[in-house]
This record gives C-alpha cells, sequence and structure tokens, in this order.
C-alpha cells in the first residue's frame, strides 16, 4: 500500500511538472524566438521582434494572473476554476492586440505577425468556450506552437 501512495506522488510531481511546462505563457518564449529568428532580417530585429509578443503574450499575462493570485481573486497560477477564468483572458487578449499593433507598426515577418493573429483566436475563441466549458488551455498553447513548428 506504501509504493502505491509514493507511485501516486511521483506521478502527481511528474504531472505537475508537464503542467509547467506545457503553460501557455512559457510555451510562447521559444516558439517566438524560433520565429523570429527565422524570419527577421538580422539579429537586433529578431530580438526586438520577439520582445514585443513576450511582453504581451507571456509577461503581462503572467504577472496579471500572478497578481491575481496574490491577492485572492484567483485561485492558482494555472486559473484552473473556469468562472475565474474570463477576466485573465480578457486582459491576455487585449495585451495581445496591443502586440499585434506593435508588430505590425514595425513590420515585423508576415508569418510572426500570422502567429500573433492565430494567438488571437485561439485566444478568443478559448474565451468563448470557457465560459460554458473547462478546456485545456495548455492543449490550445502546445497545438499552436506544434503547428507553427511544422510550418516553419
Amino acid at each position: 500500500m506504501e509504493k502505491t501512495s509514493e507511485h501516486r506522488t511521483v506521478q502527481q510531481q511528474l504531472a505537475r511538472v508537464v503542467s509547467e511546462i506545457s503553460n501557455p505563457l512559457f510555451v510562447a518564449l521559444p516558439t517566438f524566438l524560433v520565429i523570429a529568428l527565422v524570419t527577421a532580417p538580422d539579429v537586433v530585429h529578431a530580438f526586438l521582434w520577439w520582445i514585443i509578443p513576450i511582453l504581451g503574450i507571456s509577461v503581462a499575462p503572467f504577472l496579471f494572473i500572478w497578481q491575481g493570485v496574490r491577492k485572492g481573486k484567483l485561485m492558482d497560477h494555472h486559473v484552473s476554476q473556469r468562472e475565474q477564468r474570463f477576466v485573465p483572458l480578457f486582459f491576455g487578449l487585449t495585451c495581445m492586440l496591443l502586440s499585434f499593433a506593435g508588430l505590425y507598426a514595425l513590420h515585423a515577418s508576415p508569418i510572426l505577425i500570422a502567429t500573433v493573429v492565430a494567438v488571437i483566436v485561439a485566444c478568443g475563441i478559448s474565451l468563448i468556450v470557457t465560459r460554458y466549458w473547462k478546456i485545456s488551455l495548455h492543449l490550445v498553447g502546445i497545438a499552436g506552437a506544434v503547428t507553427v513548428f511544422v510550418l516553419l
């Protein structure tokens, strides 16, 4: 019986690690870096083009959620309760739109802009669907990253 308990603990720890590294806010970091490096005319443009979506798609939403957890407005940093997801997703969607505007103004590569548009569409759909059903935003993020890498 002790082995079963230890086995569950190992499984829970593994699940927690997988959940953390598959968080869309973190998956965006290497995804947008690769896109920027592959499509930018030089490294300076690549890092400039990378920092804009990272601030709007990862950093700002992460800080918003972190503050929500700290203030007790959100249960956890995964926003596990479906009822609590609307405001963070809406905030994230707004930040994504600002990222799009910034990249568009800087004449970023069409592939990078298209990826940001795809993220905006996925987040918009998730915002609507999550009002009625609890969906896995981790899978949405991973599916998007995989799609981008396959198409690159």
